[in-house]
């Protein structure tokens, strides 16, 4: 499912996109509008393991 994400999202309608949300995001998301960043204070486990198969962690 996560290599699917971008395209599951580009279909999706909004309330889709609410539960894909609250589903990943488990902790909720922040924004911060003046830098225009968007955070979760915790990584969800599924995404963690894919970049640690992947090797991405650390690059």
């Amino acid at each position: 499912m996560a290599s699917k994400m971008p395209f599951l999202w580009q279909k999706a309608d909004f309330r889709t996109k609410q539960k894909l949300q609250k589903t990943i995001f488990t902790t909720g998301i922040t924004n911060n509008k003046v830098l225009g960043h968007y955070r979760t204070p915790k990584v969800n486990g599924i995404f963690e393991l894919s970049c640690l198969l992947s090797g991405a962690i650390g690059k």
